[in-house]
């Protein structure tokens, strides 16, 4: 003689296994929302990271530009996407006994991508220079 269930406990194995299932791809799919959200901080700070060295650069070519020339170009590009743009004033001159000191505010600003896009980027670094 075998003892049969009940009628109402049949699947019920079935209903279990079914929640089961729902709540690890709910879980699955938060962990890649999660890791795609840092991937993204990350680039964003990479991103930062290269336009700060890249407005840095412009800074330091403006500057040698001022010293030898006396001018600088107004637009600089780089090899991976950042346009830098220049500006370089003449502020003011000083004379302090004998030599004359020629004092120049270098400003670059370097930026990629569209404005308004995820991965637009942008910094801008303003120097003073003076030549002797």
């Amino acid at each position: 003689m075998t003892r049969r269930a009940p009628h109402f406990q049949r699947g019920f194995a079935l209903v279990a296994a079914l929640f089961l299932l729902v709540v690890l791809a709910t879980l699955g799919a938060y962990a890649v929302r999660l890791n795609m959200s840092q991937q993204g901080s990350t680039d964003l700070a990479l991103a930062g990271a290269r336009a700060d060295a890249a407005v840095q650069t412009g800074i330091q070519y403006a500057a040698d530009r001022v010293l030898t020339t006396g001018n600088c170009p107004p637009v600089l590009v780089l090899p991976d996407g950042f346009n830098i743009s220049l500006d370089c004033d003449d502020d003011e001159t000083l004379v302090a006994n004998s030599p004359t000191v020629t004092v120049f505010s270098v400003t670059a600003t370097a930026s990629r991508g569209q404005y308004g896009s995820p991965d637009f980027v942008s910094r801008q670094r303003t120097v003073r220079v003076t030549t002797p």
